[in-house]
């Protein structure tokens, strides 16, 4: 039975797509728009607004660039952010109670779905939200998030929150990013690499060169005496061990 009732809901939503025009917004993100929906306004400025024809709903498309200083690069930190996204935003609306929290690495992105609820202080009804958010890694090291908040009167929430559904799920992104998110850089900066190779080079040929200087020099000690061809012999040896040559220097009194 719960096989029959997903084959259902599939080809409802397949319907559901073919009944949808794709629309392109900012000339980099696409979406599917809803029989009875409708852009508003300029379709080239984020955010965009997206609303039913009734004006009982909307899906708002916000665009944020994350620098690299403060970019995100673990799951961890990804839900911190979400933590901080839910506690300063989401909580300070009228009313608002969280009713669920996801999110998932989908090969190039990362996904977060938050559903809630919260009250309008004028007409004193419910509002359901559901905000997706969609992570990119961009090549020059920064990020981009597009956040796609939708709204329902409670009322009218169920066609209108599939139809919400339709749109988040099916969002694209087809500008630069990278092909993996959370990638770190990999690349070997080689003239960066090649300086770290030449200080330590020079460092082992001065310690080599040092210990080399250290193992040759005269020493002092005078129960030794040192030949013209440079061999250092003891006192008691009165001919060089290395030439022959006899030990011209007198021992003193």
């Amino acid at each position: 039975m719960k096989k029959v009732i997903l084959l259902i809901y599939l080809f409802s939503i397949c319907l559901s797509l073919q009944a949808s025009n794709f629309v392109d917004l900012g000339k980099e993100i696409r979406i599917p728009l809803p029989k009875n929906w409708q852009v508003a306004g300029d379709s080239g400025f984020y955010p965009f607004q997206i609303i039913n024809d009734a004006l009982t709903a909307e899906l708002l498309i916000y665009k944020s660039i994350i620098d690299k200083s403060e970019a995100i690069h673990t799951n961890q930190e990804l839900k911190e952010s979400v933590d901080i996204i839910i506690s300063d935003i989401i909580m300070t609306l009228p009313e608002a109670k969280l009713l669920s929290s996801t999110g998932k690495i989908d090969d190039n992105r990362a996904i977060f779905s938050l559903d809630f609820i919260s009250v309008d202080t004028i007409t004193n009804g419910q509002i359901h939200h559901r905000l997706n958010g969609y992570l990119y890694d961009h090549p020059n090291g920064e990020q981009i998030l597009f956040t796609l908040w939708g709204k329902t009167s409670n009322s009218s929430k169920d066609l209108l929150h599939k139809e919400i559904l339709l749109m988040q799920n099916n969002f694209s992104f087809y500008g630069e990013s990278n092909g993996r998110l959370f990638q770190t850089n990999s690349d070997v900066d080689w003239k960066v690499l090649v300086v770290i190779l030449v200080l330590i080079l020079a460092v082992l040929l001065f310690f080599r060169k040092h210990k080399a200087i250290e193992s040759i020099q005269f020493s002092e000690d005078s129960h030794f005496w040192r030949c013209s061809c440079v061999r250092q012999n003891h006192m008691n040896n009165l001919l060089c061990k290395r030439c022959g040559q006899q030990n011209n220097i007198k021992e003193s009194v």
